[in-house]
């Protein structure tokens, strides 16, 4: 194992004493540094001296913040000031983790570089001074590459010709025209980089409403028998792999985005907190839609609207979410095609069914 393909760093001091022993030297963080290499690949478990992980609380509390009340003044309800005291809490714990990424960085940084130290100069091939004769050239692979530094007989010369006031002027211009450029150049960097991270940021939303859009589709459809009775079909769309952005572990550590709050006229049910409200399925042309949510007791939520005005919900604590996923059915009256924006209308009978690991399945058959 090469550090280069390493994602354990805690493995791989076990098996190298003298990348520990550099590492713990370097190390300036508020943890011991053992700990610090367990926690940078597995940030949620405790560390093997039974050191708790300071990310532990990092999911509730996104959770508590990014689900709190909408529309809600932080004092006026005891849920609403717990949320604020979170959100208080999820900056400070979110400051120091920062400030321990970056205690491990600066320290793998330095246990690296001494592994793997740069070229120094006594390992440079050697040149032969050159006193005033052409510059020497160095063979690679049978090419004459020039020097990189200029010729002996230069330097000389400007020892003994040293520069006038109005050179020195040029020069200090010069300089200060090179610091401007390097300054505006660190600028642009760090514009750059604020774009970068912008755009990574405004990705993984799209990324996030399109998995909540397209996630999962109802369908509905009738079979006519020979007697002009309709038949039941069954149609089911389901997600083809586990969605782990919409797992209940994962789906409320984020902002809610435009596409996790339900259209109008949809209502939110009462006992619901509204900005808990994460999209699992929103098809464009679709006979209801599904969300995962938080009940004001704290429960985690299944809601699937069959149409503006019948919704039904399953509810369970976060251990039994955990273990088995919510599931729930109803019936509800819902058009027949609503991609052709159809006005004939059936009963439909709705099954849902929501997984730990974030999957979403949803049945439909229409009856008439």
């Amino acid at each position: 194992m090469t550090p280069a393909l390493t994602t354990d760093w805690f493995a791989y001091a076990a098996a190298h004493d003298d990348f520990l022993a550099r590492f713990t030297s370097a190390y300036r963080g508020r943890h011991q540094a053992l700990d610090a290499l367990w926690w940078n690949s597995h940030p949620e478990t405790a560390a093997p001296s039974g050191a708790l992980a300071p990310a532990r609380r990092l999911p509730a509390l996104q959770r508590t913040v990014f689900a709190r009340p909408a529309h809600t003044p932080f004092a006026s309800t005891p849920a609403a000031a717990d949320s604020a005291e979170a959100a208080l809490d999820l900056q400070s714990l979110e400051r120091e983790l920062a400030g321990d990424r970056l205690a491990f960085d600066l320290s793998l940084a330095h246990a690296l570089k001494a592994e793997h130290p740069e070229p120094s100069q006594a390992s440079a091939p050697h040149v032969p001074a050159n006193h005033g004769g052409p510059a020497p050239t160095t063979s690679v692979c049978g090419d004459h590459v020039p020097p990189s530094r200029p010729a002996a007989g230069l330097d000389t010369a400007a020892r003994h010709h040293p520069a006038t006031p109005a050179q020195r002027r040029r020069t200090g211009r010069s300089a200060r025209h090179g610091d401007a450029l390097a300054r505006w150049g660190v600028l642009a960097a760090l514009v750059v980089a604020v774009f970068l991270a912008a755009g990574s940021l405004a990705s993984a939303a799209i990324s996030r409403a399109t998995a909540g859009a397209s996630s999962s589709a109802f369908a509905s459809t009738g079979a006519s028998t020979g007697a002009g009775s309709a038949a039941t079909a069954p149609a089911t769309a389901s997600a083809s792999a586990a969605d782990a952005a919409n797992s209940y572990a994962v789906i409320f550590t984020h902002a809610q985005i435009m596409i996790d709050v339900p259209p109008l006229p949809l209502q939110f049910p009462s006992h619901m907190v509204p900005d808990s409200f994460r999209a699992l399925s929103r098809g464009e042309f679709s006979n209801g839609s599904a969300y995962a949510a938080h009940d004001v007791d704290g429960n985690i939520c299944l809601v699937v609207y069959g149409n503006a005005s019948d919704y039904a919900t399953s509810c369970a604590s976060e251990a039994a979410v955990a273990a088995g996923g919510l599931q729930l059915s109803m019936s509800t009256s819902a058009a027949l095609n609503p991609s052709t924006h159809s006005v004939d209308s059936a009963t439909v009978d709705l099954l849902a069914r929501w997984n730990p690991d974030g999957t979403f399945t949803i049945g439909t058959t229409a009856r008439r």
